[in-house]
């Protein structure tokens, strides 16, 4: 018998999940990591995303700074758009919202074609490794599970960077965009 774990939905046999405070089934080990909030006052948690998160991630998707280095925005969008990504997103696809010392500050997912994405929204976290604590969680948790890839921007190097930094290969490039592939923690 197995059983699933609430927030990434892979299956694990029911000794392997952990219970979490407010979630409704239990998780796995690498979800209640950054799942579960720390007694330390600055800690670092995920969830998935819930529609009371909505609001926020569209005023964060409509920052230039934000959505300059994405793919598929290049401009502010609607709310009613907004909703429509919410509600029509694949059951393959995973998106977490991040909380940093009580305070939601990014996001990172996993879309169904197992491409990751990651933003933190709160400019001035920026230089602090919160990206590369999120996207090594992310790895950690999914690479079994699927084959991991990005795309990022040719002038975007602070990503570019983190990235590599977590285990991604510059494997493609194509127009303006590079394609990489997590190949695991080779450094």
């Amino acid at each position: 018998m197995s059983s699933s774990c609430a927030f990434c939905s892979g299956t694990f046999s029911p000794d392997e999940l952990l219970s979490l405070d407010g979630a409704s089934s239990p998780v796995c080990p690498a979800c209640y990591e950054l799942a579960e909030p720390s007694t330390d006052a600055a800690s670092l948690t995920v969830g998935p995303i819930q529609r009371a998160d909505l609001e926020l991630v569209l005023a964060w998707r409509n920052n230039p700074v934000i959505y300059e280095h994405f793919a598929e925005q290049d401009g502010p969008i609607q709310w009613a758009d907004h909703v429509d990504w919410f509600e029509s997103r694949p059951p393959t696809r995973r998106d977490y919202v991040a909380s940093y010392d009580g305070r939601r500050i990014g996001v990172v997912a996993v879309d169904a074609s197992d491409f990751v994405s990651i933003y933190i929204a709160e400019l001035t976290l920026w230089g602090e490794g919160l990206a590369t604590r999120l996207l090594d969680w992310l790895t950690t948790r999914f690479h079994s599970m699927r084959d991991l890839q990005a795309e990022i921007h040719a002038n975007n190097e602070r990503s570019q960077r983190l990235f590599e930094r977590c285990g991604f290969e510059r494997t493609n490039r194509e127009d303006d965009w590079y394609v990489y592939a997590y190949v695991g923690d080779s450094q």
